[in-house]
């Protein structure tokens, strides 16, 4: 639970954590419970994002889910950045019931975004990172760094994902032992 007091919290802010959370409705309902009746909440998840932060990467979530886990905002505005079918994050803000003006202001933040990303230079970078992070990862295959493979997931095992062997991946450290508990003490994760 976070420390603050209920509708205590004017805006939360939670970009690249709900994927790192065993039970991330836990930590939306959290941020509802602080923020004050006009206050926000933005956050942005990955959606086609390499694991890291392994092993507590658990989740990627569609702009579906991110609405879904917004369900007790009666204001939202939820939108995928990067290709249509396949987003590279998901970004939401999320107002409670006090907030004035929700829907004029969000007409004119979705006419920014567009207005940012759906200029010639802004869609040239994002093909250019798609393509690099393409390339990247089909280089890695070619030269033996990035396995395809299927890798069974064993959190008892230090590191969590063994080889296709059933071993644990080279330099990992046998005793060691992932925390799948995010908050020390709180036995709700």
């Amino acid at each position: 639970a976070l420390s603050f007091a209920d509708g205590s919290v004017g805006t939360v802010l939670c970009f690249e954590v709900l994927e790192h959370l065993p039970y991330p409705t836990q930590a939306v309902a959290e941020a509802h419970r602080v923020l004050r009746d006009d206050g926000l909440l933005a956050l942005s998840v990955p959606f086609t994002h390499r694991l890291h932060g392994f092993p507590t990467d658990y989740w990627r979530f569609t702009a579906s889910g991110v609405h879904t886990l917004l369900a007790a905002f009666p204001h939202k505005t939820v939108f995928g950045l990067g290709p249509r079918l396949k987003p590279t994050f998901i970004f939401a803000v999320a107002g409670k019931e006090g907030v004035l003006d929700f829907e004029d202001r969000r007409a004119v933040f979705q006419r920014a975004i567009h207005a940012h990303f759906d200029t010639p230079r802004a869609q040239l970078r994002g093909y250019v990172s798609m393509m690099k992070e393409r390339t990247r990862d089909f280089l890695g295959g070619l030269v033996g760094r990035a396995d395809l493979a299927v890798t069974f997931f064993e959190p008892s095992m230090g590191g969590g994902y063994l080889d296709p062997g059933g071993r644990l991946p080279a330099g990992a450290d046998p005793g060691a032992r992932p925390s799948l508990n995010p908050i020390p003490g709180d036995p709700s994760c």
